[in-house]
């Protein structure tokens, strides 16, 4: 189902953006601490 595909996709998409804004936190995170 084409409408299946697309929401897997951008299921996809979301995963991979929340994954870099996790990462990206994480290491404000870490520059927060050392000072």
């Amino acid at each position: 189902d084409e409408h299946r595909d697309r929401a897997a996709e951008v299921q996809k998409l979301t995963d991979e953006m929340i994954a870099k804004i996790d990462e990206a936190l994480a290491s404000k995170e870490e520059e927060i601490m050392q000072v």
